[in-house]
């Protein structure tokens, strides 16, 4: 959600955050602290938990399963 234009939180267990991970959340907050547009949900009509997003122009569609 680093693109969704709002902020960025995290909590990590030192022990379980190692290289790769500590460089995905670098680049995460690198993300968040840019100025974008708001990310809007598109299908929050059709579902409680809408699946796809407009996140900065582009359209994105997760899977929470």
């Amino acid at each position: 959600m680093a693109k969704s234009g709002t902020p960025l939180f995290i909590s990590a267990q030192r022990e379980a955050t190692g290289t790769k991970q500590k460089e995905t959340i670098k680049e995460c907050f690198s993300l968040a602290s840019q100025n974008l547009p708001a990310g809007e949900p598109l299908d929050w009509m059709e579902t409680n938990l809408p699946k796809k997003w407009k996140l900065n122009g582009e359209i994105v569609e997760f899977n929470w399963d």
